[in-house]
């Protein structure tokens, strides 16, 4: 980035930042593992209007609380409110150095909240690239994400992989990213699923990535490298080529580097699937990786797997898997375009009644990375 500026970009209108959430056709859980991820950036996210102002102020159309303040002072601890990230990306640009003008944000979302695609992320990332403009400054290669993965890490206190991030600023419409998490090495594959179409199933369980759980399953992973490093001059559980060292380890961790391993694999199938418009093999890596993510990582609880094991039992279904971090959010589902209509009016008959909660469902579009809106 160039030296602290404090030009600013910001007259008495608006300016409008745009950042996608994301859906992850297969992958979860290795981001942090330094594995290979599948996802791909929504045609919904968080829109972020910014303008001059005399205070700083932060409001949401969809949440009530409100952020107001003339005090720096005031970013340095976070509130355990949505704004959060706001605070979060702002205090790093503080930290380094950078002067801050004051101005106004005010968010809207078209995601579902809790669902699992993102919405944290996206608004992370449009903060990011608006301070940018903000303080003129030009951003390096992948660094609207580290930025923003950075913020969610040591302010929020979520241990997440940059996969999110990356996604949702650098996107691209009609196109899968395969991403080396360790490398941050970029594949971008046209995403075409024939005569199926993906289905997001919002299970009505929000969820709160920063729950305890999160990082206890990061913390059993640093348990699981550091049991493999004894054996391989290895930085990441995910360069392990095979997970048969954790076979006969009694241990929760070993159960979680199985899976990370197993699923580091079935990414890099999946991608070879897509190229080659084998949807059924795809459709096997999908399922796969939900009943991993319920057996050796266990992270679906009731909701998504009712979710899940309902959706398979319709005709028309390729697969069915959770997306996300889990306890809650979204399931994805691979429909015959002819059998949409049907899986809608089945799916809601199954699972209301055993889980007393309401389902929703998004056709996964993929749109393009975050991007400053003109007027």
């Amino acid at each position: 980035m160039q030296l602290p500026s404090s030009k600013s970009f910001l007259s008495t209108t608006s300016t409008i930042y745009f950042a996608p959430g994301r859906v992850n056709l297969i992958g979860e859980h290795v981001d942090y593992n330094g594995g290979h991820v599948l996802p791909f950036a929504l045609d919904r996210g968080i829109c972020l209007s910014i303008t001059q102002a005399g205070n700083w102020r932060f409001s949401s159309e969809q949440f009530i609380d409100v952020f107001e303040t003339v005090r720096l002072e005031d970013f340095k601890i976070r509130k355990h409110k949505w704004y959060d990230f706001i605070l979060g990306v702002v205090h790093w640009f503080y930290a380094k150095g950078y002067k801050i003008p004051t101005f106004h944000i005010t968010v809207s979302s078209n995601l579902p909240a809790g669902a699992g695609l993102s919405s944290s992320a996206a608004l992370s990332v449009a903060v990011v690239m608006a301070m940018g403009d903000l303080l003129g400054l030009n951003f390096e290669e992948n660094e609207i994400a580290i930025i923003a993965q950075q913020v969610e890490n040591d302010y929020v206190g979520v241990s997440c992989g940059i996969m999110d991030q990356i996604v949702s600023a650098y996107g691209r419409k009609d196109k899968v990213l395969l991403l080396n998490c360790q490398t941050l090495k970029k594949e971008f594959i046209p995403l075409n699923f024939n005569d199926y179409e993906l289905i997001i199933s919002h299970s009505g369980k929000s969820r709160i990535l920063s729950d305890s759980w999160f990082n206890v399953r990061q913390q059993e992973c640093q348990t699981a490298l550091q049991f493999a490093q004894k054996f391989y001059a290895i930085e990441a559980l995910c360069q392990l080529d095979s997970a048969e060292l954790f076979f006969d380890v009694h241990e929760p961790w070993a159960k979680r580097a199985i899976h990370v391993i197993e699923e580091n694999a079935r990414v890099v199938e999946a991608a070879k699937f897509l190229k080659s418009n084998d949807l059924q093999s795809l459709a096997f890596n999908m399922n796969q990786s939900h009943d991993s993510l319920k057996a050796n990582y266990e992270v679906t609880g009731y909701e998504l797997d009712t979710i899940v094991a309902e959706a398979r039992k319709i005709e028309g279904v390729l697969a069915a898997r959770m997306s996300g971090a889990g306890f809650g959010g979204c399931s994805i589902n691979l429909v015959h375009r002819d059998a949409v209509e049907g899986f809608y009016t089945k799916l809601r008959a199954a699972y209301i009644p055993l889980t007393g909660l309401p389902i929703e469902f998004y056709k996964a579009v993929a749109g393009a990375g975050a991007q400053k809106q003109e007027l």
